[in-house]
């Protein structure tokens, strides 16, 4: 049976396909297709990439159908907005005349949704009932007969429990008992929730509520999620994007202890769960407050302040919960799990030390858990999914296919096939101090790049960092590089660390390697690694220990290929593209080595 979750639309829409039978896996999200961040459009583009067979299921990470608020509820006219949307982007948005967009079949299918749900209404239906069967005609109609038919069921889950999925099955605990803990904006109405899971049964113990404290929109619900959001957007970056330069500018700065109770005043623990004021954390919520707090002290102090905040209400939350004496091992999934300090606070101030943090951790991966929760619930075997460890789930394209792209582009580009080779001569080139963009096998699930669409480089090099930001990233100055690292080099390099594969945590480097691998190491002492084994990704292991014969250190700067702006390339076009439009030093693609004309 082929199933199909989705975060139909919205922040990080995406899908992940389950094919039972063949027992693969395929996943992308739509930002990949696009190349625009964190794209909200719905997944048809990305349902075009999906093999061909019949689908049995489609899944929805959300299942909040009623009226009683906008925080979480999926409502008719969400629905309807997502339809006009896939108009515009059809008809080129403004370039078309009203007369045209008219003539669009789904013009007339907006309208007839809009004047069959006031007759529902007028009739005395279920609010739930009319918001649910809207959302089910928009996911038909948008999908197209040919890839939904009359027999494919489809399925909406609560958002939460689809993060909670996804941690479990990308986990190294699976069959365990876990303690699973969901931190976001907000989802189907809460910003948190803690879940026990024991093999195949999992129990809710803890809900934090998202609540609106004015207005409609959900994004000023409040959670710690969002209030680190507004932060964000205070000191002049994009909201729900951003935070991790936020993150990295708040080592920079020290906390304004008064404004930091301030906020932790505003938080109650209880229950198993967050609980915060409204009435008090309201100033939070106001932008004139956030820049006035910016212009009296600055802009790193205040990232400081809400970073410490995130840290302090996470771990003593962690420390609070009940019910899990006798478990050891830890999930975490959800938008705030990328938060790379938190995670090593985590580490370092809870009685945790078994972690996972799941590498699509954003409203990305609830695709997957809708998935998950469709297939258990038709009885679907989806136990050997854990076997796959590493998220490599997207778009590959065959040596054949990349050789006829580089023909293609022969005005632009010249190529040379070092086939396997390609290791050796990419160590070489790093070590000498070039930079090296990498496209290779199938494209990562998830916001890191893990060594198949990577930008790669030497550590040791002190320049390598504002270089790569300056001429390449063409982002601020202050953000720091993930390295990519041998897992047998981990206990050598590290203070303290655990095996980890996704660059979603931090570690403290030891101080006479942090000055050995200076652009590696961000100014508080952390590097936040990829360790990688041989059967992880075995020819940029390979890369790996070239690297370690020529300079010492199984270790190269790795940042995701792609120009600030832009999502992770997807296609060899992409590549090609980026790696024009940047100053890289040349492109490993597929075994072929390439360079400008």
């Amino acid at each position: 049976m082929i199933v199909v979750g989705s975060k139909f639309y919205g922040h990080d829409s995406a899908v992940y396909c389950i094919d039972t039978e063949h027992k693969t896996l395929f996943a992308v999200s739509t930002e990949r297709v696009t190349r625009k961040k964190h794209d909200d459009a719905p997944v048809s583009v990305s349902m075009e990439l999906l093999p061909e067979e019949e689908i049995g299921i489609i899944a929805h990470s959300f299942s909040a159908f009623d009226d009683s608020g906008p925080c979480g509820s999926v409502q008719v006219s969400t629905a309807i907005d997502v339809v006009l949307r896939k108009i515009d982007r059809d008809m080129a948005c403004s370039a078309s005349a009203p007369e045209e967009i008219a003539k669009h079949p789904l013009t007339a299918f907006a309208a007839e949704l809009q004047k069959s749900t006031e007759e529902a209404k007028a009739a005395g239906t279920p609010i739930a009932y009319i918001n649910q069967t809207a959302v089910e005609a928009v996911i038909r109609r948008l999908l197209g007969p040919k890839r939904v038919t009359p027999n494919t069921r489809i399925k909406f889950f609560d958002h939460h429990l689809c993060h909670a999925m996804s941690a479990y099955y990308s986990s190294p605990f699976f069959g365990r008992p876990c303690l699973i803990v969901t931190l976001d904006g907000q989802g189907d109405r809460f910003f948190s929730k803690a879940y026990i899971f024991r093999g195949d049964e999992h129990k809710e113990i803890g809900a934090s509520p998202a609540i609106l404290p004015h207005g409609g929109y959900w994004g000023d619900a409040t959670s710690i999620g969002n209030i680190y959001a507004f932060f964000t957007q205070a000191a002049g970056f994009k909201p729900w994007s951003d935070e991790g330069k936020l993150e990295a500018l708040a080592a920079f700065g020290t906390p304004i202890p008064h404004v930091l109770q301030e906020m932790r005043d505003a938080c109650v623990i209880a229950d198993n769960a967050i609980y915060i004021s409204t009435s008090k954390i309201k100033p939070f919520h106001d932008p004139e407050f956030l820049a006035g707090l910016i212009e009296e002290h600055s802009r790193s102090d205040c990232a400081a302040t809400v970073q410490a905040f995130l840290e302090d209400i996470v771990v003593d939350y962690l420390n609070s919960l009940s019910a899990t004496d006798d478990v050891d091992c830890l999930c975490l999934a959800g938008g705030v799990a990328a938060n790379i300090v938190m995670n090593l606070k985590i580490y370092e101030r809870t009685r945790f030390k078994n972690i996972h943090i799941t590498p699509y951790m954003g409203d990305e991966g609830t695709a997957c858990g809708a998935a998950l929760l469709a297939a258990k619930l038709y009885k679907q075997d989806v136990s050997w999914v854990p076997n796959h460890v590493m998220p490599y789930f997207g778009p590959s394209y065959s040596r054949e296919e990349v050789k006829a792209t580089l023909l293609s582009r022969a005005r632009e580009v010249a190529f040379t096939d070092l086939g396997e080779a390609w290791p050796a001569v990419a160590a070489r080139e790093v070590t000498n101090g070039r930079i090296v963009a990498l496209f290779q096998g199938k494209m990562e699930f998830g916001p890191r790049a893990l060594g198949n669409r990577s930008i790669f480089a030497n550590p040791a090099d002190p320049t390598i960092r504002e270089r790569i930001n300056v001429s390449i990233k063409r982002r601020p100055p202050w953000q720091p590089f993930c390295p990519s690292i041998l897992e047998s080099e981990r206990e050598r390099l590290f203070v303290a660390s655990y095996p980890h594969k996704y660059m979603a945590t931090a570690f403290r480097m030891k101080p006479e390697y942090a000055a050995a691998l200076p652009s590696a190491v961000h100014i508080d002492g952390t590097a936040r690694p990829q360790f990688v084994s041989p059967e992880d990704n075995p020819p940029y292991h390979r890369l790996l220990e070239e690297m370690r014969k020529l300079t010492g250190f199984g270790v190269v700067i790795n940042t995701s290929f792609n120009l600030h702006g832009r999502a992770i390339v997807m296609t060899p076009d992409h590549a090609i593209d980026d790696f024009l439009d940047c100053n890289l030093d040349s492109l490993f693609i597929e075994g072929f080595r390439v360079t400008r004309v």
